[in-house]
């Protein structure tokens, strides 16, 4: 019987090297989720207001987290410059009858409002910006 030939460790079918043209990708125009993000992003103007009869007692958590109590004559409002993803958040507890509102609005655009009525209403209006 004969031996076994050598076993063939060169060619195409083992890698051998060869010439090839490198492999480019060009970047693309835009990144994943661009389309959705706004055309600003940024600061925004945020303003809490509070509409209502008699006095009430506005907590309201500033941009800089502090939290902030104090007793107001409605109609009431306070504006702040509030950053991407900051939390803002304001509540209002009346003291007299009758209706309450608190409104959230963010570059002018009403975000959320709420309403309550009867004695000792409560109105709570707050988000997470996140543009």
């Amino acid at each position: 019987m004969s031996p076994l030939p050598a076993p063939v460790t060169t060619g195409p079918a083992f890698g051998s090297p060869r010439a090839t043209a490198p492999v480019t990708t060009p970047p693309p125009d835009d990144e994943p989720g661009d389309e959705d993000a706004p055309e600003h992003s940024g600061p925004h103007k945020v303003t809490f207001a509070i509409r209502g009869n008699g006095r009430a007692s506005v907590s309201f958590t500033a941009p800089d987290g502090h939290h902030r109590r104090m007793v107001v004559s409605p109609p009431w409002s306070r504006t702040f410059t509030v950053n991407d993803g900051q939390k803002v958040d304001v509540n209002a507890h009346g003291t007299g009858s009758g209706e309450l509102t608190c409104t959230l609005s963010v570059d002018g655009e009403l975000v959320k409002s709420a309403t309550s009525s009867g004695g000792s209403s409560t109105v709570d209006c707050g988000d997470s910006l996140g543009f």
